[in-house]
């Protein structure tokens, strides 16, 4: 994986506890730390993650394992 620098690139897109990690491992180091309190909030209000996600960061889920 590009951002870990661990593992092979297929053992990452099939390994959903990495790929959460690198997620937000890359929006904490591109949007900072207070973007999850802020998805989760929205996300919380919303009933609706994957439209947080999108709005705080510009990134669709279905887009997330392209970051890495």
């Amino acid at each position: 994986a590009k951002i870990a620098g661990i593992g092979d690139e297929e053992n990452t897109k099939r390994n959903g506890y990495l790929q959460a990690h690198l997620t937000i491992r890359y929006v904490v180091e591109e949007y900072g730390t207070g973007i999850i309190d802020n998805i989760l909030r929205d996300a919380e209000k919303e009933k609706n993650f994957g439209k947080a996600f999108l709005h705080h960061t510009g990134i669709g889920l279905t887009s997330v394992p392209e970051i890495y």
